[in-house]
């Protein structure tokens, strides 16, 4: 766990080229810290349309971070974004796409589970 030039602590979320995401939890909800380079810098722009990402100085040895508010319509480009590639994935011709298949007895168990 690190943490902000503020010392709030921050949690790795994941790694894009070189650079790392983390969230930070704040008093309105999370911040999602994207490091100031390459693939995080470009996923911070399409995640901060609508909002006000900003950048922190630097901090944990000597990192830029780009911070944006985890607000709903953030949620909600990620919640598209999500669906859009995972679409362009399982359309791809050549590449194996395992997909879930039930029997029928599993099926119905599902569907009384699902049905209370």
């Amino acid at each position: 766990m690190g943490s902000n030039e503020k010392g709030k602590p921050t949690e790795l979320a994941g790694c894009l080229d070189a650079g790392e995401n983390r969230v930070q939890f704040t008093d309105e909800g999370q911040d999602i810290l994207f490091e100031d380079v390459g693939r995080c810098r470009l996923m911070a722009a399409v995640l901060g349309v609508g909002t006000s990402p900003r950048q922190v100085g630097r901090s944990e040895g000597g990192r830029r971070w780009i911070v944006v508010p985890h607000t709903r319509e953030v949620d909600r480009i990620i919640y598209d974004l999500v669906d859009i590639l995972i679409d362009i994935r399982m359309k791809h011709p050549t590449m194996v796409q395992l997909r879930l298949q039930l029997t029928e007895e599993e099926a119905r168990e599902f569907e009384e589970i699902m049905n209370g």
